[in-house]
This record gives structure tokens, sequence and C-alpha cells, in this order.
């Protein structure tokens, strides 16, 4: 599917194809049709909290508080308070988030003079900038300011009363079945609970809706797709009481279910396809459509819920049967951003997606600081860094397989190709050791040289020496350590080298050639070393450094150039030189991967180029088999540190890796099993944690009636609006957990309740009452997210391609279900954020909902879109047949799976018509887009075609 920019330059309008009855007829069925329902977009404020304390909290902490802070404040300003700086009275002129890059803030840190430039040792670099240029355009937040009025705690904390006063934290008992009146509304316990609110307040529920109304709003929640007029018509006709359970029961069996609902949870899962900046790595990940596969199939399967998280955190320490397919899961841990390799950040994102996704917990606030409303302390979010931080990720070369290729021509074209960019980096990793070892053989001198100067810079006299070539780190530090150990003053070759150090520098400086010559004679010296000695201008160590350079160049050339090397040098005295070249124990004594490691720039590149083929291929290739990404336990597990304010430089107190003291008992234990991971999977997945049930009980509840119980579905903190109906809330977390953790049978109680299947119409009295319908006495109306809306124009022109599972594809040129389109974090179509899709940035709880010009421009422009009118129009000549009267009501069957009404079919006769006269006198290449079609994509922008009731 195309991008469409905001300014539709890339699909301007094709006004020429619109012509003015076509306006009178969407007119007219948007008369006829329900009306759009108002939309808002989500309040911003948990974000922008999340995003100052993750973020740029820790910046001005990290660059600015130390000239700026409680202690001193330059200028007489403070970056460590909110308060403050909003009182200052230049602060529009400081900040002036209308226009950013001319703040004042803004030109300091971005060095936009040379009067003042913050901070003075070093700028910023150019993500952080980003970042706080990110901040002002958004309103420059303080939470300071913002949630003064809040409930505040801040440690420390009072964990016992927490426990039992705060809703979330209380343990999940299931409440008595409330007596209600309306006892002919009760189908499942549900319905109590929603009565018994609604009768407190003297309300009453909505009538059942009509069974069209019904199919079409079951199929939309549990499959993402719009019945057939053969289904709607079947249901109908179907008078047993059961028929909407047995419907239920055979959308909950369909494949399509899986892929529905398993696109909810990629929202929590933050899923994409590519890494993010990673500047030369390959930017896709060569397997992450099977944790997306993953996830579909156990959903299809009702996969027990705590057994779907434990797998998602730990499946690599479970007894697994080949070909250990759930490994797969991990990519739950491992699909997440990788922000330019900032291993704390990744650690970061893993532990906010862990602890927001699954429990409702902001965690990731408190990185730098306690929480300041929620009971957690920084060594709890240092627990869980730990834990991460013992876990790595194999390279995609080593990941599981889990199963076999699709293609077996492909495998084997893949293989041979494989094969052939691994047998390219062998040769260049070898040619490049072998280069490498001659190379710092042939300097020693810049070795010593750098070791006489303590790893500094060499002084300018002597830099000749090194004839451009820079010193390994790695072999500085060896020979560091090597000369050390050298104590004998009769060794045959560092004998002069350890009696000449030995001296005093002025020592050194006064002794002439004839001392120095006469200071050597009663060492074992080689002859060969002390004539380099004797031939040179001995001033300090670094002209003995130059004569000990000398003689190992000599040997080291010699011994190249000598064709049999199965022998020693010929001459003794060089043999015995060249042995602390060669020999176990010296500097250049590393094995094949220590000398890889020494790697240049250069060379690291490209070799990385290489690497980077090779997952580009595992990435594309349709014969790559697939594999996990998986974590693994490092073989020994980190003992985290707290980051003081979050700056990993300034290390704190050691802290044990184990789970949160709200959620834990008083005496809880560090985790014992490696990483970690599987004790805190088996804590968060637990059935007396108190949260895990709760959060996603209400999650489903939110998918099926557009807001959840609790309106903040990641946030079950103190700052969290309270349940509507707590109760019910409980009695379903309670029955989540009795059935086996089943989402299918969750599924059951919800949708076959007179709550779910009650008609959406207004009612005066009740909206005077309570206008958000937070006592639930309608069934709200939803428009389709992005992925329903394509899914179902795609299945009314019979499109729709029903394949299953595999590396995402391009929606561009791809018929599939939007759930397999390939997500590129980094170039994430406007498209997609047009219609509010879930950002693959952040675990994502609940997509906003916006109307905006550009989704109107979307349906009237689009290629997409016209292609599905064009299917849709030629589906209604075969359904239909030429006769115009047949042909329209075939066209509402696809569509609405109904027949039209008089005035819907009288208004479609009249624009085409119509529309017949303006076409004639079109160009020809403009008659392509024909009245049929036309009529068709009008249809397809129609309220009824892009909302459920």
């Amino acid at each position: 599917m195309p991008n469409l920019e905001p300014s539709s330059r890339r699909y301007p309008l094709r006004a020429h194809l619109w012509p003015a009855p076509l306006f009178c007829l969407i007119a007219l069925i948007c008369l006829v049709m329900p009306g759009m329902t108002a939309t808002v977009r989500a309040e911003a404020e948990p974000a922008q909290i999340e995003f100052f304390e993750k973020s740029i909290r820790p910046l001005l902490l990290k660059h600015c508080a130390e000239c700026h802070g409680e202690k001193k404040q330059e200028m007489g300003i403070r970056f460590d308070n909110g308060s403050f700086i909003k009182g200052l009275e230049d602060y529009e002129e400081m900040v002036l988030t209308a226009d950013p890059d001319h703040s004042r803030l803004m030109e300091v840190i971005i060095y936009a003079d040379d009067d003042t430039q913050m901070p003075p040792e070093q700028k910023m670099s150019d993500e952080e900038i980003g970042q706080i240029r990110k901040w002002i355009v958004d309103g420059a937040y303080w939470p300071e300011e913002e949630m003064k009025e809040g409930p505040k705690l801040g440690g420390p904390y009072d964990f016992e009363s927490l426990r039992k006063e705060h809703w979330s934290y209380r343990p999940i008992e299931d409440p008595a079945l409330p007596e209600v009146t309306q006892t002919e509304r009760v189908k499942t316990s549900v319905d109590k609970f929603v009565l018994k609110k609604l009768e407190e307040n003297n309300l009453t529920m909505n009538p059942p809706a009509d069974k069209r109304t019904l199919i079409r709003r079951l199929k939309f929640d549990l499959l993402g797709l719009p019945p057939t007029w053969e289904e709607v018509q079947a249901f109908e006709q179907n008078e047993s009481p059961e028929a909407f359970s047995e419907l239920v029961e055979t959308y909950l069996a369909a494949p399509e279910y899986g892929q529905r609902w398993g696109r909810h949870w990629l929202d929590v899962a933050r899923y994409a396809d590519t890494k993010g900046y990673v500047f030369t790595a390959e930017p896709r990940f060569g397997y992450s459509y099977t944790y997306r596969d993953y996830v579909i199939e156990s959903f299809n399967a009702d996969k027990p819920y705590d057994q779907f998280l434990i797998e998602q955190l730990a499946a690599d320490s479970l007894d697994l049967e080949e070909p250990k397919k759930e490994l797969a899961a991990m990519g739950f841990l491992t699909v997440g951003r990788r922000f330019r390799n900032n291993s704390h950040d990744i650690i970061d994102d893993r532990i906010d997606v862990v602890t927001r996704g699954l429990m409702g917990m902001t965690v990731g606030c408190a990185r730098c600081h306690d929480h300041k409303y929620d009971p957690i302390p920084t060594e709890d979010y240092y627990s869980l860094y730990g834990v991460f931080a013992s876990s790595h990720e194999p390279d995609e070369s080593v990941l599981p397989l889990i199963g076999d290729p699709l293609d077996e021509v492909a495998h084997e074209q893949f293989k041979t190709e494989l094969a052939q960019l691994a047998e390219e980096l062998d040769k260049f990793e070898r040619e490049q050791v072998t280069k490498l070892e001659h190379e710092t053989r042939h300097h020693t001198v810049s070795y010593l040289l750098k070791n006489l100067a303590g790893g500094e810079d060499v002084p300018p006299e002597y830099a000749s020496a090194y004839d451009k070539y820079e010193p390994r780190r790695g072999i500085i530090d060896r020979w560091n350590g090597y000369l050390k150990k050298q104590q004998d003053v009769n060794h045959p070759v560092w004998g002069p080298w350890v009696t000449l150090s030995g001296l005093k520098a002025e020592e050194l400086q006064q002794k002439t050639t004839d001392e120095i010559k006469q200071l050597l004679q009663s060492a074992s010296t080689n002859p060969i070393i002390t004539g380099s000695l004797a031939n040179r201008n001995i001033t300090s160590m670094n002209d003995v450094a130059l004569a000990y350079g000398d003689v190992f160049r000599q040997v080291e050339t010699k011994w190249m150039e000598q064709e049999d090397k199965s022998t020693g040098l010929a001459d003794s005295s060089l043999e015995t030189i060249r042995q602390e070249l060669y020999s176990p124990g010296t500097p250049f004594d590393l094995n094949y991967d220590q000398w890889k490691g020494n790697f240049d720039r250069a060379v690291r590149n490209h070799q990385q180029n290489i690497s980077k083929k090779q997952n580009k291929l595992r990435a594309t290739s349709p014969g790559a088999p697939p594999r996990a990404m998986v974590m693994l336990d490092n073989a020994k597990p980190t003992e985290p540190v707290v980051f003081v304010r979050g700056v990993a430089g300034r290390r704190g107190d050691q802290i044990p890796r184990r789970f949160f003291k709200i959620l834990d008992d008083e005496e809880r234990q560090p985790f014992q099993q490696g990483s970690g991971r599987l004790e805190l999977a088996k804590k968060i997945a637990s059935p007396d944690n108190p949260l895990t049930a709760r959060v996603f009980a209400n999650r489903v509840w939110m998918l099926h009636f557009g807001n959840g119980l609790v309106r903040t579905p990641s946030d079950f903190g103190a700052r969290s609006e309270p349940p509507t109906h707590p109760e019910l809330l409980d009695h379903l977390a309670t029955h989540f957990i009795q059935n086996g953790w089943s989402v299918k049978e969750l599924h059951r109680l919800i949708v076959n309740s007179s709550t779910y299947q009650q008609s959406g119409a207004p009612k005066p009295e009740a909206v005077s009452v309570d206008s958000e319908n937070r006592l639930l006495w309608k069934m709200p109306r939803r428009r389709l997210e992005f992925e329903a809306m394509r899914d179902s124009m795609l299945a009314v022109g019979g499109k729709l391609d029903s394949k299953h599972g595999g590396k995402g594809v391009d929606l561009d040129t791809s018929d599939r279900r939007t759930v397999y389109g390939f997500i590129d974090r980094n170039n994430l179509p406007t498209l997609f954020r047009v219609f509010d899709m879930a950002s693959p940035d952040v675990s994502t709880p609940k997509r906003p909902q916006t109307t905006v010009p550009q989704q109107a421009l979307f349906s009237m422009n689009s290629p997409f879109v016209i292609s599905q009118a064009k299917s849709l129009a030629s589906r209604s000549f075969e359904v239909g047949g030429e006769e115009p009267q047949s042909r329209i009501a075939a066209m509402y069957k696809l569509t609405f799976a109904r027949e039209p009404s008089e005035a819907e079919a009288s208004a479609a006769l009249a624009f085409l018509q119509m529309s017949e006269e303006t076409t004639s006198k079109e160009k020809p290449e403009e008659k392509e887009f024909a009245r049929w079609d036309k009529l068709a994509q009008v249809l397809l922008m129609t309220n009824e075609f892009m909302f459920v009731d």
C-alpha cells in the first residue's frame, strides 16, 4: 500500500474523475447510513512523563546539573527543577516552544554562536540534541509542574499499606455475583456486574442489536474481517437460541482469529522487522517473522496465557521438544529498537515492554530515581537491569533452527550464496591476520615507545619511528605486562633493557657511549643487541627502544624472507631474538581470534560489510530456514549496581537480581538460576501476582468495547483511574485464571453477554447521566483499525490472500493480510501514522483514534483503494449481471452484506446515469476509472464500511 504524504503531493486529487453527482451521492449515503462518531486523540500526558523521565531528565542531570543544579546556579538558572525554570521571567525566550530552533536553550547546545556553548567541555551527541529538540517541540513538559496535585510517594514506601489500600496491588478475589432486578437480561456473569451499576444509577441496558449488526460486530472483533452476505443470511435465518454462541465457536476456531488477536499483541510487543539506527549493520532482522508467526499460532491454539508469557521471557530455559518452535517466542524481548547499539537503552526498552506491557507498571521512570508516584524504588529497576544484562543474543548465524525451509530450491541457492560469503569472509580474515602478525612484529619499536610513554603520545622527535603505524591497544597492554616481568640483567635479549631502564633519566642522559658500552659488558648480551645500542647516541630509553626496534625489524625481515620455516634462523644470535617474537608467552603469542580482535577500523568495516551481506541474505532469501531470535544466559551472571541518576559511569550500591518488593513477600529472595529470566517469568505469570491477569483481562475487554474497565491499560499505578467496575475486573481475572488462563474462554464470557450484544442506539436519558458510556448502557461504535480496513477492502474485492506465515511482505504489492506487512521502524509509512497504527518503537497499550483530512484523501485518491474499487465493480458484474438494479444490489451485498434501500438504489442509479455523461466527455486515459468503479469506491468510503456498530 502506498505512502500518502500529508501534502498529497504523491497522489494529487483526481478532481476531474469526480463529477458533482458523486458528492451528492456521498451526501445521500451518509444521510441514510449512521453518521460518523467523533474521535479524539488519546491523552498524551503519560507518554510525555515517560519521555521526560527516561530521556530528558538524565540528559539535564548529566550535562547541566553540575553548574545549574541545587548547589550551584550559574546565570541564576537551575535545570533540576521544573517549577524554577517555568518561573523565570525569560522562560518563553529560553524555551520558545513555537520556534524551537531559535530558543536560547537550543542555540547554546547546538553551539550556534561563539558566545555561549553548553556544555562547554564537549557538545552533546546528535541523538541527545534531537531528544532535547523533541522535548521542546512537545511543550517542554516538566512533570513536577504538571503533577503537583497528584498522589506522591517518592520513597521510602509503605509497601504493606499499599498492598492493602491500592486496588491493583490487592490480591485478586472473585466477588460474589450481585443481585439485579433485570434478570431477563442476564446471559453471563458479566451482565450482573454491569446491570448492578446501571440500576444504581436508574439506567437500563440497551435492547439487543439486530442480527446483522451482531454478526458484523463479532466477526470484526474476533477475525478482523467483514461477514459475507451468505453468512449474514444463514445467521438471520437460524432461529436456534444457541445460534450466536455457535457462531462464536466457529470464529474462535478459524485461523483468522490468531491473525486478528496476534496483531493486538504485536502492538504491546512493539513488533517491527528492522532494528532502527544501527549504522553499518544490516538494518533488517532476519527472523523477526518467526516471532510474529509464533504469536499468531499461540492465539489460534489457545496457548495458556501464563505459558505464553513464560515462553516469551525464558523459552531457552524450558525443556522443549524438537524442533523447539517455542524458542521463537523470545522475539518479545529481541525485536525492539537497537538505539545505535547502546546496551543501557536496549535493556531499558526490555524492562519497559515486560513491566508496562505485562503488568501495567511504569518501571522505566525508576531508571534515574525512586518512582515519584508508584512503589518502585530505583533498586528494583536495577534488579531487572541485572537480569537482562546477564543475557546475550547470539549472532544471527548461530540462532537455533526451528523448522525446515519452505522452498527447497531456494534453500539450495541460499546455502550456496551463504557459503560463498562465508568463504570470502574467512579468506579476507586470514589474509588480514597474516598481515597483522607481520606488521606488529615489524613495528615492535612502536610498542616499546608506547610502553615508555605510559600509553600516552610518544615525543614528536621519536614519532617518526611509527612509520604511520598505529599500535594496537591490546598488544600495547601485552607488551607492558611482558616488560614488567623482565628483571634479569643477564637475559641475552632484555638484559641491556633491564640495566638501562634501572637508571634515572638524568643518569642515562649524562652517560657517554663508552660508559654505556662498559655498563653492558658485564651482561650476557646478544651481540646484535649490543651492536645496535653501540651505533646510537643514547640519551634516553626512547633511544634504547629505537635500537631494539631496528634489531627486531631486521630479524622479522630475515624470517619472512626465509622459505623453509621448519627450522629457525641459521644465525643463533638472530634466532635468539626471533624467539622473542614467536615463542609462547611473548607479547605476540596470540591465537587466531585474538589477532582478529586487534583489527583496525578499516578491516572491521570490511568484515561488517561482508557480514551485512550475509545477514541481508538471511533476511531476504525465501530459502533461509526459520530461526528463533533467542536470548541466552551469560556464563556468569551480572551483579548489578545502581546507576546514580541513571548515569552508567556513577556506580552506586550493588543490589541482587530479584522481583519487585511491592509484588513479593518481605523475605523475597535473589534469583538463583542463571540470569534469573525464568524465575522472573514465573513471578510475572503467577496466579498470585495481582497485576498480570487484571492487566490482560482489561486489555481484552478494551479491545471488545473500545475502552478498558481501567482507562490506562498499561498503567495500573497510583496515577491511573480506578476501574469503572472493579468487581467485574476481578471477576474476569479470576475466571481467566480458573479456566487455565484460556484467552478464548475469556472471549466466550464477554461476547456471549447481553452487555456485548446490546445495540449502540443513543438514549437521551442515559446521555444526561453517563455521557461517556462508562456504565456500559450501550455498545459503542468503533472505527476500523488500519489493518481491518485494508483487509476488508481486499476481502470485498475478492483479492484477500489467505496464506499464513512467512517473511514480511511489501503491502504496496501484496494482497496478503496486513498483519504480514513488513514494518520498517526507520521508515514507517506515513499512511500507517495517518490511520493511527501502533508505533513499533515502544509498547503501545492502546491506539489513538484521530479524524484527519489525510484519511479521507487516502480513500479518494489512493491507487490501492481505486484498485479494490475496480475489483469490487468486476465482482458485482459477475454476481449481479448487466442489469443495473441487479448489479447495484450485488454491489451492496458484497460490500455491506445487505440489500440497498430504495433511496440508496435510486441514488446509485441517478449517479450512474450522470456519471456516464461526465465520463463520455473525458479524455480516453481518464475513462479508465469508469462509473461502476466510482460507485464501488463511494461505498468503500462510507461510514457503514469504515465503522462497526
